[in-house]
This record gives C-alpha cells, structure tokens and sequence, in this order.
C-alpha cells in the first residue's frame, strides 16, 4: 500500500478522500451516540461534551501578557541558541 501511495498520485488522493469520508462517517456515528448518552443523562457523556464545548468547563489556560515589544538579552539568546543545538544534536544521532 505504501509503495503504491508513493507510487501512484491518483490512488494517494483516493486513498486520502476514502479515510476522510471514513473518519467523517465515524465522527458523525459517535456524535449521534453521544448526543443519546447525553438525552440519557449520562454524566461522563454530559461532561466530555461540557468540557470541549463550553468555555466555563474546559480546562484550557489562557494566557495574557502586556510585553509586545520584548527584546530577548543576550543570555536569553545563548541559552536558546544552546537549546537548538542540543535538540538538533540529538534529532541527528536518531
């Protein structure tokens, strides 16, 4: 399958447009049995809605700052430039 996907552009692009009608159909079964759970009043299902649907329930952080124009001092800027290294370092010897 693979060697076929890098082979053949036309069967990549049917096998995308085949998974996302996949995913799609499934999405919208799994919706329907939670909206059931739900009208059941299924409280795990009442919450796993709440929590990525309704702004006072999810779990997100919002974060504010007032520095807009912040510049980074030197040491910042080292201790980033080391950080890079590192991480591409050790992405190299994977």
């Amino acid at each position: 399958m693979y060697r076929w996907r890098r082979e053949d552009k036309n069967f990549a692009e049917e096998m995308d447009i085949a998974i996302a009608e996949g995913v799609a159909f499934v999405n919208d079964m799994s919706e329907s049995q939670l909206m059931t759970l739900i009208k059941q009043g299924n409280l795990g299902a009442v919450r796993l809605w709440l929590t990525h649907n309704h702004e006072r329930y999810t779990k997100r952080v919002k974060v504010e700052h007032s520095h807009s124009n912040y510049q980074l001092s030197e040491e910042e800027l080292d201790d980033i430039s080391q950080a890079l290294e590192m991480i591409h370092g050790n992405q190299r010897d994977s």
